[in-house]
């Protein structure tokens, strides 16, 4: 693995075109028409779809997204603000997925937790000028004031954690005896970056993390550095709704709300598409929706729903990071989806992973609607990423679960017209549904 950039987080057609009733409905002969050979219902353990010659009834269609209200849903959340969990921001945020979950017809609890949430602000100037600058959330408290600061600068993540090369900084820092120290991001685009926290004390040494374009200054320039950070009571709330009986077998579609900045790619695109699933599928299938903050502190948020819920679902859809992630040519303007890989050993700046628990003859069937979207699988795998490993160790049933990087991933500049499109969005959500129709249609009942 590259550690400097391995960091997993992380259809075009209607849906009925590729709709496959396999093992359900029997196979068609040359020249006899759909409407002999489908039945006008199908039943799934998941429901029941009606049909008319051969393809959904309108009512299988109701609540189809378009890519336009998927890019005005990571918009909204975008503009939000820094999405950190037991902020203001947070608060407003879960209030507005409520309402974007009770708008679409659901029941929505509200699931409280608490945990210690790291309250800091830094200010850091080099020859006089402020750069942009934010603690390293658990590595220290107390208030703190240089002119003389360790510096240094380092890659700062492997996955989604602290890289070696950044504790190995720490630690120089600390054997140097410094009282502060402020290490700059490299990263591809020269921003800055954090990685994912635990959420507990680390060394005790404060540290300022700047952007990775401040590297060279750093080590020439006059740099002065003022900081404060304390450890204080943190809420924060995991949002679940209910569509339909859930007893039966549901559709499990869950998503972290949260991150370090306003997160378009990372979180924005997974919650849109989850919301658009909502509309397509709530109508003839039952649905839990579990949105989940505290992402950026190692799954906080969903470590306490696991805790606190059994569940025995048909499939879960976990929407992770930078499920419709884009990267834009910086000539043309154009952006494209993130290449997909299937080896995520391979992955360097840029890229989205599915990693996929099921039997791979029930995927066969799967694969080919998700290369419309560039989504190679990595089917059973031994390790999973992120959340996905929480939800592979809560849970038996398939669990399909997005993974994602790119230069902007975990950085102020994951912003929507840098990171997606309406026709990215619209790629993804499609591929998607159309795949969760041939699963759900191959179910036993």
């Amino acid at each position: 693995m590259t550690e400097s950039h391995l960091r997993i987080a992380c259809g075009l057609v209607p849906a009925y075109m590729l709709f496959m009733l396999a093992g359900t409905v029997l196979a068609q002969s040359p020249g006899v028409s759909p409407s002999v050979t489908t039945p006008d219902k199908v039943e799934t353990r998941l429901g029941t779809f009606e049909f008319k010659d051969g393809v959904p009834s309108a009512g299988a269609a109701l609540g189809q997204a378009t890519g336009d209200d998927l890019y005005g849903i990571v918009r909204q959340y975008s503009d939000l603000g820094v999405h950190r969990v037991g902020t203001p921001v947070d608060a407003q945020t879960i209030e507005w997925f409520t309402k974007q979950l009770e708008n679409r017809g659901g029941k929505v609890e509200r699931q409280p937790f608490t945990f210690d949430r790291f309250e800091g602000t830094s200010t850091a100037t080099i020859n006089g000028q402020e750069i942009s600058s934010m603690p390293l959330f658990y590595e220290g408290v107390g208030d703190v004031e240089s002119d003389s600061p360790f510096v240094a600068a380092a890659v700062p993540m492997t996955g989604d954690r602290i890289s070696k090369e950044l504790s190995d900084a720490i630690a120089k820092a600390k054997a140097a005896g410094a009282k502060v120290a402020v290490i700059a991001t490299k990263n591809p685009l020269g921003l800055l970056e954090p990685a994912n926290q635990v959420a507990k004390l680390g060394s005790g040494l404060p540290v300022v993390l700047v952007p990775g374009s401040a590297a060279g200054d750093l080590q020439t320039g006059k740099v002065k550095v003022r900081y404060s950070a304390k450890i204080v009571k943190g809420e924060s709330a995991n949002v679940v709704a209910t569509f339909g009986d859930t007893s039966k077998q549901p559709i499990v579609i869950a998503t972290p709300l949260s991150g370090w900045f306003t997160c378009a790619a990372e979180r924005g695109t997974g919650i849109a598409v989850a919301l658009g699933l909502v509309q397509r599928l709530a109508p003839n299938h039952p649905i839990i929706v579990v949105g989940t903050p505290g992402h950026e502190l190692l799954y906080i948020g969903l470590q306490a729903y696991l805790e606190r819920n059994m569940l025995d679902p048909a499939i879960v859809i976990h929407l992770g990071a930078n499920v419709a992630l884009g990267i834009k040519d910086p000539k043309t303007g154009q952006i494209r989806l993130a290449p997909g890989i299937d080896d995520p050993a391979k992955m360097q700046s840029a890229g989205r992973t599915l990693y996929v628990r099921m039997p791979p003859q029930a995927f066969a069937a799967l694969k080919p609607i998700f290369a419309e979207a560039d989504l190679p699988p990595v089917l059973n795998p031994p390790r999973w990423n992120g959340e996905g490993e929480l939800w592979a160790n809560a849970v038996k049933s398939p669990l399909i679960s997005f993974v994602g990087i790119g230069p902007r991933f975990h950085t102020p500049g994951d912003v929507p017209d840098e990171v997606t499109s309406p026709m990215l969005l619209n790629t993804v959500y499609l591929s998607l549904g159309k795949a969760i129709d041939v699963f759900i249609a191959n179910s036993p009942r």
